[in-house]
């Protein structure tokens, strides 16, 4: 291949274009990261195990939380947020996500085999996942509750004063079988 060609044509300038380096290089960064149309404003969050770098309007797939759809999620674990690195929280920071819905991954087939000893298994896994929608980050936010739910009106209006009517055992009926018989073994005698 031409890489001549393939550098003129811009396929490969975004690949090898060096980023600056040196103390100087370091006064610049911010203005690469808005020339080059990157957010700057974005959070490290830490849930399930996990680290997720996020920014608003972002949809993330993490670890199942408890959460029906529709419901505020508040991170407290935010190891970074902007230009804050935490130590190893940033203090007072909060990120609010909207859980989407609630789902399962795709299979991941776990394959174990011994060479030799004819030893193979094969065990599948599905992992339970939270869809998030970020909302909002930032220190001092407020949160508004979440939404509320009415509770089922037709299972609490039911009359205390009534009990339930129970319903009568059918009598059943005991006839006594006769013994089964015992299979007698006949016995062929062999003629020769």
């Amino acid at each position: 291949m031409n890489w001549g060609s393939a550098i003129d044509s811009g396929a490969l300038v975004s690949i090898f274009t060096p980023l600056p380096r040196g103390f100087i290089a370091l006064l610049q960064w911010p203005a690469i990261f808005v020339s080059s149309g990157l957010k700057t404003m974005f959070a490290v969050i830490k849930t399930g195990g996990k680290q997720y770098r996020v920014s608003k309007d972002d949809v993330i797939a993490v670890e199942k939380l408890d959460g029906e759809d529709g419901e505020t999620i508040v991170f407290d674990d935010v190891l970074m947020l902007g230009d804050k690195v935490g130590q190893p929280q940033v203090a007072d920071a909060k990120v609010v996500g909207e859980v989407l819905r609630q789902f399962r991954d795709e299979k991941k087939i776990i394959f174990k085999k011994r060479r030799r000893k004819h030893h193979r298994r094969r065990n599948g896994h599905r992992q339970y996942l939270t869809l998030v929608k970020i909302t909002d980050m930032g220190t001092g936010i407020s949160i508004a509750p979440a939404k509320a739910v009415a509770p089922k009106t037709e299972a609490a209006e039911a009359p205390a004063d009534e009990k339930p009517v129970a319903k009568k055992a059918a009598a059943k009926t005991t006839e006594k079988k006769a013994p089964a018989k015992k299979a007698v073994k006949k016995t062929a005698k062999k003629t020769s």
